[in-house]
């Protein structure tokens, strides 16, 4: 793999544009740029830190922070190096907020008094 020198141009599906205006190969997903390609050698990539993932090949300096569940909400799925944390709603609680098609925001259901009844679920 070698560097392409570009001044502007875009570079090829799989490869980026370095500081130095080179085409250079990306990352895999779980891991970022440690160094840009240069000349004959190929882009250095170190893997994503705990804490933190990539899930797209890049050319990126740094990893994603990973997200945190939100009271109401409760890990699914543990973040790691190439996927988020996947939360999901706690018995009791009730979406009331989507962000990137999950729930991002849970309330508590409300109780009933006696004499009471449900108009309206939540």
């Amino acid at each position: 793999v070698y560097a392409l020198n570009t001044f502007g141009a875009t570079c090829r599906h799989g490869e980026y544009l370095s500081k130095a205006e080179e085409c250079c190969p990306m990352c895999n997903i779980g891991l970022v740029v440690l160094r840009d390609c240069i000349g004959d050698s190929s882009t250095t990539c170190a893997p994503c830190t705990e804490g933190t993932f990539m899930n797209v090949p890049n050319g990126l300096n740094s990893c994603f922070l990973c997200k945190t569940c939100d009271r109401g909400l409760y890990i699914l799925q543990n973040c790691n190096k190439s996927k988020d944390t996947v939360c999901e709603v706690l018995d009791g609680y009730y979406c009331v907020q989507h962000s990137d098609g999950e729930c991002s925001l849970a309330m508590k259901h409300s109780e009933c008094k006696p004499g009471e009844q449900i108009k309206t679920p939540g």
